[in-house]
C-alpha cells in the first residue's frame, strides 16, 4: 500500500492540472478569459490525448490547435493502438502529429491543426513548436498545454524556461488523471472518470513517472 500511496503521489506531480476541467467556466474562474488563444497536444501522451484535446477544441476552450511530436520513445505504441482501433487511418512510417490530426480530424472533424513533425523529447517538442509558431506569426497570450501525465509538469518547465521573457499564460491540463492501488497484492489503476483508451501497462507507467 505504501508503495501505492508514492506512486500516487508521483504522478499528482508529475500529471499537473492547473484547472480541475476544460471548460470556458474553469477558465473564467482561474484566469479571467472564455477562451485561450492556443491549445497545444504533445506526443508522447497516449491515445486519449487526443479525445481530450478534440473535445476541448469542439467545446470552445482554444481559438487554435497544434499538435506537436516527431518520432520518440512512444511512437510505435501511438501507431499501433491508432490502426488497431481505426485500421483507415494511415499509421506506419507517420510521425505523432501527423497520427493524432488524422485521428481527430476523422472523429472531431477539425482539419485546421498547426503541425509540427520533428521533435523527438520534450526539449525540442518545446522550441520546435515555439519556433513553428514564430515562422508561422501567430501571436498567443494564453496557452493551454496538454502531455502525457507523466510527462506534463516536465513540460511546463519547458515552457517556463524559453518564456521567461515573455508575457504568456501557461495552462496546464495533463491528458488524464489515474490513481494506484493495490489489489489481489498487486499494483493496478483505479480511474478517475471516463475509460482512459490507450492507458500504458502499470508496470510501463511507474518507468515513465521514474
Amino acid at each position: 500500500m505504501k508503495i501505492a500511496e508514492s506512486i500516487h503521489i508521483l504522478g499528482s506531480f508529475c500529471g499537473k492540472r492547473d484547472i480541475t476541467e476544460l471548460t470556458p467556466e474553469a477558465l473564467q474562474k482561474a484566469y479571467g478569459i472564455k477562451k485561450a488563444d492556443l491549445l497545444i497536444l504533445f506526443g508522447g501522451s497516449i491515445p486519449y490525448g487526443c479525445d481530450v484535446a478534440g473535445a476541448a477544441m469542439l467545446a470552445g476552450m482554444a481559438s487554435r490547435l497544434m499538435i506537436v511530436g516527431g518520432e520518440g520513445h512512444t511512437t510505435e505504441a501511438l501507431r499501433q493502438n491508432i490502426h488497431n482501433a481505426y485500421p483507415t487511418i494511415p499509421t506506419k512510417g507517420k510521425m505523432e502529429a501527423e497520427v493524432m490530426s488524422a485521428y481527430i480530424q476523422m472523429k472531431y472533424g477539425i482539419k485546421d491543426c498547426l503541425l509540427e513533425c520533428e521533435s523527438t523529447n520534450c526539449g525540442n517538442n518545446v522550441t520546435n513548436a515555439l519556433q513553428v509558431l514564430e515562422d508561422n506569426q501567430i501571436a498567443y497570450e494564453h496557452m493551454i498545454i496538454m502531455q502525457d501525465a507523466t510527462m506534463q509538469n516536465r513540460m511546463d518547465a519547458g515552457f517556463r524556461k524559453f518564456l521567461k521573457n515573455k508575457c504568456v499564460q501557461i495552462i496546464n491540463f495533463a491528458s488524464y488523471q489515474v490513481e494506484v492501488t493495490v489489489a489481489d497484492n498487486e499494483l493496478v489503476y483505479a480511474e478517475k472518470g471516463n475509460e482512459i483508451w490507450g492507458m500504458w501497462d502499470i508496470n510501463h507507467y511507474i518507468t515513465l513517472l521514474m
